[in-house]
């Protein structure tokens, strides 16, 4: 038996530690409910690496998919992984009709089992005549044209489902917002060839598919709302070339220093510990209220960690940076991303 709990989305933050966001939050349900009143643009949500955007957009679609918005949350989460896109065709669309089909039954499992493939959609028993319409005009013909069709086709049968969404909007009624979390990253990890090789040598530029929602994101049956943190990529993407002043712009800050205040004390009672009101607002200001780095504080491993005293939390902090989780993480971004962020330019950064 299904238990009553299960959310479509699996969040990264446990709603224990979830804190502050609620004005933004805020702000994206009504950017989500207006969409069936076709009043709503493509967004995208940006801010630096690690300050909760994922968590935030889990926490929205986990929102508005119990509220009867008649708006379906397509979800899909971008993979650091290089891949063909042929094979990215064929998850991408998967994850669609799966959640979409979802929505329309009101199946959080169904959502959120990214094991059920298209055949299994396909043999899906409703009595929903939506449903039925999608299997057999839909998605019955994704899979007959993609096992006829091999890699060649891949690019053209893309730019031919993009448009899906939107078309269902206006078939059935029931409007699509796509959600697309580090949408920059389609520019990097997709190769439009049928194996990619092992030799970085041989292996050719990757395709940018960013270019080909130009006409998606300017929909209002199924507008877009994506994210991405790595700030001076995802401004160029969604203000440049062909998608150039189709987005607006939410920008997520650091939490206020009360906020990461209280995420502190939240996160360090989970873990059987304390800390006074000053000095969670000391840490708090200490790293700017960003929300990573205050779990990282409280999950440090250094040696002797105090947060009983302001030189305790300084040497916490200090470890952190030099040679714990922040410097971790930032050393791995920056291996990562170096030869994207080595193609700004500073003139244009300022």
């Amino acid at each position: 038996m299904v238990e009553p709990q299960v959310l479509p989305v699996e969040e990264m933050v446990s709603e224990e530690e979830f804190t502050d966001r609620v004005e933004i939050l805020r702000e994206l349900e009504t950017w989500y409910r207006n969409i069936k009143h076709r009043i709503s643009s493509s967004m995208a949500l940006i801010s630096p690496r690690r300050m909760g955007k994922t968590a935030v957009l889990d926490k929205l679609v986990n929102t508005v998919f119990f509220k009867d918005y008649d708006v379906a949350p397509f979800y899909f989460k971008m993979k650091r992984e290089e891949t063909t896109l042929r094979k990215f065709l064929l998850e991408y669309y998967t994850t669609f009709f799966r959640q979409y089909i979802a929505y329309i039954l009101k199946d959080p499992v169904l959502y959120a089992n990214n094991k059920v493939d298209l055949k299994a959609l396909l043999k899906l028993k409703t009595g929903d005549e939506r449903v039925r319409y999608v299997q057999e005009e839909h998605i019955k013909d994704f899979i007959e044209r993609y096992e006829e069709y091999d890699w060649q086709d891949a690019r053209n049968h893309w730019e031919d489902m993009i448009k899906t969404p939107e078309f269902l909007g206006a078939v059935l009624g029931l409007h699509v917002a796509v959600i697309i979390d580090e949408f920059q990253d389609m520019k990097f990890y997709i190769y439009d060839i049928d194996v990619i090789p092992d030799d970085p040598a041989k292996k050719p530029m990757a395709t940018d598919l960013t270019a080909t929602y130009d006409r998606q994101s300017q929909s209002r049956r199924a507008p877009m709302l994506v994210s991405g943190s790595a700030v001076t990529m995802i401004f160029r993407t969604v203000m440049g070339g062909p998608l150039g002043g189709r987005f607006g712009f939410k920008y997520l800050k650091p939490m206020a220093i009360e906020d990461g205040a209280t995420l502190i004390k939240k996160l360090l009672r989970l873990r059987g510990s304390d800390i006074t009101d000053e000095l969670a607002i000391y840490l708090s200001s200490q790293v700017n209220g960003h929300p990573y780095y205050v779990y990282c504080c409280a999950e440090s491993d250094c040696p002797d960690k105090d947060f009983s005293t302001k030189d305790g939390i300084d040497r916490i902090i200090e470890y952190e940076v030099t040679r714990g989780k922040i410097f971790g993480f930032w050393e791995t971004h920056f291996a990562e991303n170096r030869k994207y962020i080595n193609q700004d330019n500073d003139i244009e950064l300022g």
